[in-house]
């Protein structure tokens, strides 16, 4: 676990009794300076550093995807969480990510999760992309097939199958690739939003 505010890892442990087992590390970094500083690499990455208005610039860049990519196991898989409402500036921003991903992942799977949270405007949710060697090499139906396996072992839960269902047939349109030199704020926290932005940021990169 990469997690960039230390305030996050004690209220964890405070709030919600979270002891690290002896195969958990927890690692207080920002997640670039990590994947700089580590040679190793990691049969799962997920990112889930991405609420609607709080956007680490950094961590959507094709100069970012690539250090993930070589940070993953020959047969490793990509997931990114990305709080959105599915329609708008969210939209714009979603498809920035995706073709950004593709520079180093061209098999991009999406779905979607309804949220339980409300603006004031819109409602919010979550968009789930999945990339990596896997996806490369079987067809969508084949994974299925093993999801659904797995979950009659009870080796995934049955919220897997739940997923499954809302898998984004529609292609996503030519997006922004974002870079290290240009990823505008306007587009990352949804240009045509209007809502009171937080001050603070917060991200956590999970292994």
């Amino acid at each position: 676990m990469v997690e960039f505010d230390p305030a996050v890892v004690r209220m964890a442990e405070e709030y919600f009794s979270y002891q690290p087992p002896p195969q958990h590390h927890v690692h207080v970094r920002d997640a670039r300076v990590f994947l700089n500083s580590t040679e190793r690499t990691y049969d799962l990455i997920w990112v889930d550093a991405f609420a609607r208005h709080m956007i680490p610039f950094h961590l959507t860049t094709v100069e970012f995807f690539a250090e993930l990519r070589a940070h993953l196991a020959p047969n490793g898989i990509l997931a990114v969480n990305l709080a959105s409402s599915g329609e708008g500036g969210d939209l714009l921003r979603a498809n920035a990510v995706v073709q950004t991903m593709r520079r180093s992942f061209p098999n991009v799977e999406s779905f979607a999760v309804k949220g339980p949270w409300k603006s004031p405007q819109v409602a919010i949710g979550e968009s789930e992309f999945f990339a990596g060697a896997p996806l490369e090499q079987h067809t969508l139906s084949t994974i299925v097939a093993n999801v659904n396996r797995l979950v009659e072992q009870q080796r995934l839960p049955f919220e897997a199958i739940a997923l499954l269902g809302t898998h984004r047939t529609q292609p996503w349109e030519a997006g922004v690739v974002l870079t290290d030199n240009y990823a505008p704020y306007d587009l990352l926290i949804g240009s045509t939003v209007q809502e009171v932005q937080p001050e603070a940021e917060t991200c956590a990169l999970s292994y």
